[in-house]
């Protein structure tokens, strides 16, 4: 009996309904991840994943964070060497002292269409090697992508939070 119950599940149309959907529900989970981590420190805690770790640090006073920022560094063969994520009210100046990462982010949202991003960053890459970034830049449209002297490309995505 119970193994006609659990062919009669595998094969349920609703079943491989929510299979086929699973898949895009991973992604908004980890899309996601950033607000949940939020929720759980609360507003007054600033948090940003560093390579997919968790670094928590001390917020000023500012707004609602109304964007979510992530910056990515690439190999000259598309290798993410790094990537950071964390959220902003726009207007922005993140001071990090961490093993991790150390540095500064500082965020001047000019209007709803034009960020200046400067950075000044000592982090290591996904296998541990030591990346300095350290640019100043005009970015239109909420999205950017440079290249590095170092042959190095460099993204930034400034985007509105749905929440």
């Amino acid at each position: 009996m119970l193994l006609l119950l659990t062919q009669a599940w595998f094969r349920s149309p609703d079943r491989n309904t929510a299979a086929a959907a699973a898949p895009a529900a991973d992604c908004y989970a980890e899309a996601d991840r950033l607000a949940e981590t939020e929720r759980h420190f609360g507003k007054n805690v600033g948090v940003m994943f560093v390579n997919d770790d968790l670094l928590v640090y001390k917020r000023q006073e500012s707004g609602p964070d109304r964007y979510t920022v992530t910056i990515r560094l690439f190999a000259a063969d598309g290798e993410t060497l790094a990537c950071l994520e964390f959220a902003s009210p726009g207007d922005d100046y993140i001071i990090l002292e961490d093993e991790a990462i150390t540095g500064r982010i500082f965020l001047n949202r000019c209007d709803d269409q034009n960020t200046v991003v400067e950075l000044d960053l000592h982090l290591q890459d996904t296998r541990q090697r030591p990346i300095t970034v350290n640019e100043i830049m005009a970015m239109t449209q909420g999205r950017l992508t440079q290249n590095l002297r170092n042959g190095t490309r460099l993204k930034v995505d400034f985007s509105p939070r749905n929440s």
